[in-house]
């Protein structure tokens, strides 16, 4: 299944979100401009721009499908992880621009560059640029994939190569007042729109258990309709041959 789903991504028009993070995210490509469905919850997406990270919007626009619920219960072991932030060891303020950098030590580009030494990046094990990290404020702590900011003192880690340090640490740690002067104002702006409307889509998820139906823009009809057109793709003969029935395929 996994191995069908990437094949009808290979003419993926996006290269962010790109085709291996859609991929890993569940989701299929209708060959409808970047228009994916989801065929075990019917979901559908389209209109993706770089700040969209596909699996959390397949997550929150369908918390109950069989796909986002079975990598939930392994951990997600199996599926792209996004940067997740770790919690401070110290007391920093999270809701308001800090003032000052908590890690004096790292201000200065070159000692930051420094740290990452023994940074695991592999031909095997893809990472973002060193650069791009050291730009973006942070230094490595030699722990795994985990990196900290030098200014706000956030940490992620779960990094993959299609990921882009600063607007992962906008999204995460808005609050920190060197990257947003690093990145613009108008950059910054857009990516707390963006995390804006995914807690208002969480929020309406946790207080209506309707079916997911209702956040698509097309009704039942219609998505069954649009699916059905695409039922002459090669992978769609392909599933069959490998014994798939026509009602898991649509």
């Amino acid at each position: 299944m996994d191995k069908a789903r990437t094949y009808t991504l290979s003419n993926w028009p996006s290269i962010t979100p790109s085709a291996q993070e859609m991929t890993y995210a569940g989701w299929w490509y209708t060959n409808i401009a970047d228009r994916v469905i989801c065929i075990h919850c019917d979901a559908m997406f389209h209109n993706w721009n770089e700040t969209d990270r596909p699996y959390e919007i397949h997550r929150l626009k369908s918390p109950q499908c069989f796909f986002v619920r079975s990598n939930e219960q392994k951990g997600i072991n199996n599926q792209r992880q996004v940067p997740v932030p770790i919690p401070a060891t110290n007391d920093v303020p999270n809701s308001q621009t800090i003032v000052g950098a908590v890690h004096a030590d790292y201000a200065a580009v070159f000692r930051r560059h420094q740290t990452f030494e023994n940074w695991p990046a592999t031909e095997q094990t893809a990472l973002p640029s060193i650069e791009s990290f050291v730009d973006a404020g942070f230094f490595y702590t030699g722990d795994n994939t985990v990196v900290r900011c030098f200014y706000c003192n956030g940490a992620l880690r779960n990094w993959q190569a299609s990921d882009d340090p600063k607007i992962e640490h906008a999204r995460w740690f808005p609050q920190c007042a060197y990257i947003r002067q690093f990145i613009g104002e108008n950059l910054y702006q857009a990516i707390q729109r963006k995390n804006r409307e995914l807690r208002a889509q969480q929020n309406l998820q946790d207080s209506n258990t309707s079916e997911t139906s209702q956040y698509s823009p097309w009704t039942n009809d219609e998505i069954d309709r649009m699916v059905k057109a695409r039922l002459d793709l090669p992978v769609v003969e392909k599933l069959r041959q490998e014994g798939y029935s026509m009602a898991i395929i649509r």
